[in-house]
């Protein structure tokens, strides 16, 4: 095992980057080649297939960052760490409250129920397979 040091963390920031940014070689690369059209053209299948294609992506990625943060550096994320002070409590609250606050804001409304009406009910419930994971 490695002595886990900012630049061991970094090099596993820029992979997790890197997995991220699969999504663009799929959706701007591979897929429009494949389907022979570009993202705003896509059927729905061809929605769903893409977002399916990239959670099992990222969930690879996911894996293996998790795994060799582990096995190199002694890095587990599931590892029971301190609890987390009031302020970190009280911060996080803001977060979660001013979230929706501000989207509902930005959409002029709520933003699943304008995607819900936007997308129909099958993709919908893909687009927030895709999103939550």
């Amino acid at each position: 095992m490695k002595k886990a040091s900012g630049t061991s963390f970094l090099s596993l920031s820029l992979l997790a980057f890197a997995g991220l940014g699969l999504e663009a070689l799929l959706a701007f690369g591979i897929e429009p080649w494949i389907y022979g059209a570009s993202l705003g053209a896509w059927t729905t299948l061809q929605n769903i297939v893409h977002w399916v294609i990239t959670c099992i992506l990222w969930g690879g990625v996911s894996w293996y960052l998790i795994r060799s943060a582990k096995k190199e550096y002694g890095f587990d994320i599931f590892q029971k760490g301190q609890k987390m002070a009031a302020w970190q409590w009280a911060l996080t609250a803001v977060f979660v409250i001013g979230s929706p606050v501000l989207s509902y804001i930005d959409w002029n409304g709520s933003k699943v129920i304008r995607e819900f009406l936007a997308n129909g009910p099958v993709k919908f419930v893909f687009q927030y397979i895709y999103i939550c994971i």
